[in-house]
């Protein structure tokens, strides 16, 4: 799996992500970029990785950890951890899946040959 958002792609969008111990830091870009990988549309091989996913793997990674914050409604408290379950947040989907310009009704749209 190559790596779409690396640490310092996470310090330079997420100011917390300085502070952060570089073993957890890593442990939620990977978590994120699975998440990511799976509802992304599949890079062609030797593709440059696109901007949108770095900052996709890294919002996945801030929403993340926001979710395993001790406050409000959680499961599994572990340590000083516990984990809300939800899928990818609305603005990561955006980013890996934009919406396209839809035509409207009654316009023909002349396809590139």
């Amino acid at each position: 799996m190559a790596e779409w958002a690396d640490i310092n792609d996470a310090q330079l969008i997420w100011a917390d992500a300085a502070e952060m111990e570089p073993a957890l830091l890593q442990h939620l870009l990977d978590v994120s970029q699975e998440l990511c990988e799976a509802y992304a549309p599949t890079l062609a091989v030797d593709a440059p990785v696109p901007a949108r996913y770095k900052q996709a793997v890294v919002q996945q990674a801030r929403e993340t950890w926001s979710n395993a914050q001790r406050d409000g409604d959680v499961l599994g408290f572990d340590g000083d951890y516990a984990v809300r379950v939800r899928p990818l947040a609305d603005s990561v989907k955006s980013l890996l899946r934009p919406n396209r310009a839809v035509p409207s009704f009654g316009v023909v749209v002349e396809e590139e040959s």
